[in-house]
């Protein structure tokens, strides 16, 4: 007799359907074959199925038993096969109509007493059967909940084996299984206003959580990345149920739901530096979901970023880009939900302080160039937001002021979120990240003067194609936090201020102040600046930065003394050959050298200086003498008052050329 059960089978988070069949025969000498590309917990169910039908009260007399998977062509692993296989055992041997078996769905374990044990990837299956039109759904226990979450889909689960068997043969009765209400995950947020200073990193944060850009933060030891990243997830909007199925769906196939029901809170992943490329990405045998699927719809977070091997950051290339993880091996091939916000942190040289006036940096041009190497440009070129994090002051945190909190923050998110979520209703877009082609042109529509400037910037700082549209992006989520309709030159400058390691390339922003200073460009130039005086950005033909890595310079006699040279007739530069400009205060009679990193703009009527949490913006006239002469200054963040006199800022002579 040849008895037929429905089950399933996962492959990459999905399921497919699975014919479990039964022959029984008792002719011929006893023997027990199992054929359809069964892996090894699947032949060894022949023992735990035997065992569980014994210690069951299940008498089977010997005979041929032939069992066969099909799709015979496609590969079955684990135990959930067992809980079908003894009950079509029974079918098969007469102890259990047939009939009964018709219409169900069955995925569970079977220990060697006849209990019932959960099994990974219950939800996907649920799916499965209620998408097959099933009759109902038999688990174990502990899958109750996860199996529930299939809406029009009634779920059973007995404790035994010899319970199911009575339910099926209408000598029992059992109640479908109600599913749970969503429990309340967000207790356990770290809050944002525990963070003293940082002002523009909590700026970046919320840009980022709004439109799901990634951020990458570049700062000494100390400086609080770390706390600043954990503190991501108690801004982020809650999972709507779309996205919380599918986060669930991969937990359960993951094996790491642990008999929770729907997962509600958006996942944070944080990865050691050692772990190897397969555990990021996913892979291995039998294939898992990696790091980047367990942060689907959440946060990846990889401390100390260049210290990770390089192939395990190179995979992430394809994930940032598609939202997807394709895996292809001899024996298979899967695909893996991977659309995840990358949230990183670095130190800006091997040892650290490379950026902080407190210390000295002891790492050559050399180890800083090796240290930035090991991260490679199309990478850094898919993270939308390079933000720096200095050093703390001792006022600041000592201050008792405290900034917003993450309740505060998150509800700015939410509300830009539920713009976005009108804005690309029928689309397939979800948030201003996905925004690419023809969409993006629609939504992030540009004046004559926005296009201008952004041109600009793009040529001046030499951007690839997906750097400008990242830019675009990450603008129209700051339209959006404003509730702005169309970009304006206020969100373009903000967005391209927040790209630190295309500004702090020297030569393109050598070639940009030649071309500004020396072409007489005179722009439309305005200050933008943030609450708590967080950053100020040129609105101007070009706006950059020079030589990554390099550290506040002390006030110094005047003149090119304090360890300052000019080599080969070229720029300004300090001790170990980085580049320097030099900014002499009338009001002091010294002269204060600033790394050329740390001058935003020099163009057209204002000069902009970045001193880390703070941003200084000097309105210039130009002179023929030394290129500039600031007239006026304005110091936001508590900087003292005071007027200056930009002296040199030498590329090649004693002039700006």
């Amino acid at each position: 007799m040849v008895v037929q059960l429905s089950c399933g089978a996962i492959l990459g988070v999905d399921a497919f359907r699975v014919d479990l069949e039964v022959d029984y025969g008792r002719q011929g000498m006893p023997s027990f074959v199992m054929v359809g590309l069964a892996e090894g917990a699947v032949r060894e169910s022949r023992e735990r199925v035997l065992k569980a039908l014994q210690n069951s009260s299940f008498r089977i007399p010997p005979g041929r038993i032939t069992v066969n998977l099909a799709p015979a062509d496609r590969r079955k692993e684990g135990s959930a096969y067992d809980l079908p296989l003894a009950l079509g055992l029974l079918a098969a041997a007469g102890i259990l109509p047939a009939e009964c078996l018709r219409g169900w769905f069955f995925a569970a374990e079977l220990s060697l007493d006849g209990r019932l044990k959960p099994v990974p990837g219950v939800l996907a299956l649920a799916m499965l059967a209620r998408s097959e039109g099933a009759k109902g759904f038999m688990v174990a226990p502990d899958n109750a909940q996860e199996a529930a979450m299939a809406e029009g889909l009634d779920v059973f689960a007995p404790r035994t084996l010899a319970e199911a068997a009575a339910f099926l043969a209408g000598r029992a009765e059992l109640s479908p299984v109600e599913p749970a209400p969503p429990g309340d995950e967000d207790d356990d947020f770290f809050d944002l206003a525990d963070v003293k200073g940082q002002e523009k990193a909590k700026r970046a944060m919320e840009v980022a959580a709004a439109g799901a850009h990634n951020l990458l933060f570049i700062g000494p030891p100390g400086s609080g990345k770390t706390m600043l990243a954990r503190r991501m997830p108690g801004i982020l909007p809650p999972l709507d149920r779309e996205e919380a199925l599918e986060v669930t769906k991969i937990y359960s196939v993951a094996r790491m739901l642990d008999g929770r029901g729907l997962v509600t809170k958006r996942p944070f992943r944080t990865p050691h530096h050692s772990d190897s490329s397969v555990s990021i990405i996913g892979g291995g045998v039998p294939p898992h979901p990696g790091e980047v699927s367990l942060a689907h719809r959440g946060v990846l977070f990889l401390d100390e970023l260049p210290e990770f091997q390089r192939q395990a950051l190179e995979v992430l290339r394809q994930p940032l880009e598609q939202g997807r993880v394709f895996i292809s091996r001899a024996t298979y091939a899967v695909s893996y939900p991977a659309d995840f916000m990358l949230l990183a942190a670095m130190n800006p040289c091997p040892c650290g302080y490379s950026t902080d006036p407190r210390h000295e940096c002891t790492c050559s041009a050399q180890a800083v160039a090796r240290y930035r190497a090991r991260l490679s440009g199309p990478l850094l070129d898919r993270i939308d937001l390079h933000v720096e994090v200095p050093a703390v002051s001792y006022e600041d945190i000592r201050s008792t002021h405290s900034g917003p909190s993450s309740a505060e923050v998150r509800e700015r998110v939410v509300r830009a979120r539920e713009i976005q979520r009108e804005r690309y209703r029928g689309t397939n877009c979800r948030t201003n990240a996905d925004l690419s082609g023809r969409m993006l042109d629609e939504y992030c529509r540009l004046g004559r003067e926005e296009h201008e400037f952004l041109g600009n910037a793009v040529n001046a700082l030499a951007l690839s194609a997906r750097a400008y549209t990242r830019i675009l992006r990450v603008a129209r989520t700051i339209a959006d936090l404003e509730g702005a309709a169309e970009l304006s030159l206020t969100h373009i400058a903000e967005a391209i201020s927040c790209r630190v390691l295309d500004r702090d390339s020297h030569e393109h922003f050598s070639a940009a102040l030649r071309r500004a200073c020396g072409g007489g460009i005179a722009g439309r130039i305005s200050g933008h600046s943030q609450s708590g005086g967080a950053s100020a950005v040129c609105h101007a033909g070009v706006s950059g930065g020079a030589a990554s890595g390099i550290p506040h310079g002390s006030a110094v006699p005047h003149g090119l003394g304090g360890g300052h040279s000019r080599r080969g007739g070229g720029p300004l530069l300090d001790s170990r050959g980085r580049a320097q400009v030099r900014i002499f205060s009338l009001a002091s009679g010294r002269a204060l050298f600033h790394p050329a990193r740390h001058v935003r703009g020099a163009l057209g009527r204002r000069v902009f200086v970045d001193h880390g949490q703070s941003a200084q913006c000097f309105s210039v006239a130009a002179r023929r003498d030394c290129g500039m002469r600031v007239v006026s200054s304005g110091v936001d963040a508590g900087l003292v008052r005071h007027r200056v006199f930009l002296a040199h800022a030498l590329f090649g002579t004693g002039r700006l050329a």
